[in-house]
Parts: structure tokens; sequence; C-alpha cells
């Protein structure tokens, strides 16, 4: 089994979506200084624009390659996974705390169960991840 460091690698990719989605409604649409979407940092033309290309100009990233991997997280219960990472992980708690609202934080909730429902099996979540290797 993966370390706890990148078990929380990649179920945060997984996460980053559902609570991008649900945090960028109530901000300002100022398209031109928005990051790009979490729901691309999987793909590895967005992660090679990201490093090479909108990297600094002094830096330079030469043997870039992508391989991913998949991380198995032992979970009980989806609800067990809920109460789990709404309590320990802090982009969630974050959310939670910035949406106040019961009935939006429960529409938060559905959403994430919702997500991670396909890649819960065994009582196991099953997550695949990008890692990005590169010489600097």
């Amino acid at each position: 089994m993966e370390n706890c460091s990148k078990q929380w690698q990649g179920i945060c990719q997984q996460i980053q979506r559902i609570l991008y989605a649900h945090l960028i409604i109530n901000q300002n649409n100022d398209n031109k200084h928005r990051p790009s979407s979490p729901m691309q940092w999987g793909n590895p033309e967005t992660i090679q624009k990201l490093v090479v290309d909108g990297g600094s100009s002094d830096v330079s990233i030469e043997d870039i390659h992508f391989e991913r991997r998949v991380v198995k997280i032992p979970v009980l219960s989806l609800n067990h996974y809920w109460a789990r990472t709404s309590t320990k992980s802090g982009s969630v708690i974050q959310a939670i705390q910035a949406i106040k609202e019961p009935s939006k934080i429960e529409s938060l909730k559905k959403d994430v169960l919702e997500a991670i429902l396909p890649y819960y099996k065994d009582n196991e979540l099953r997550l695949d991840y990008l890692i990005t290797i590169a010489k600097k």
C-alpha cells in the first residue's frame, strides 16, 4: 500500500474537482486570473503547459514524462469516508466553513459521495493519479 501522503495526493485530485465547482460559484468570475480547472489536472497536456510553458522563464525543465498509478484507500463505507474527510481534510473543512449553509453542505456531501461511488468497491477507494517527472 502507498504511504499516507501519496494516498492523499490521489484522493485530492478527485475531491478538488468537486470543491472547485462548489466554491467557484461564490467567487468573482474573472477568467483571466483563474487557474486551469482541477478537472484538467489529470491531463498531461495541461500539466505540460503549467510546468513548462507557464513556468518561470529562468527555469529550464527537461525530460518531462508522466506515469499513472492507483492508490487503494481502505474505507468502511461512503458515509465513513465523508465523516473522516469532512473533519480531517483541510480543503474539505475549508469548503464547509466557506459554504456555512447546512443545505449547501449537504449538497456538497451528496456530490462528493456520488463522485467517489464509481471508485468504491470491496471497502476500498481505488483512485488513479498522475505523476509528473522532470529534470530542472
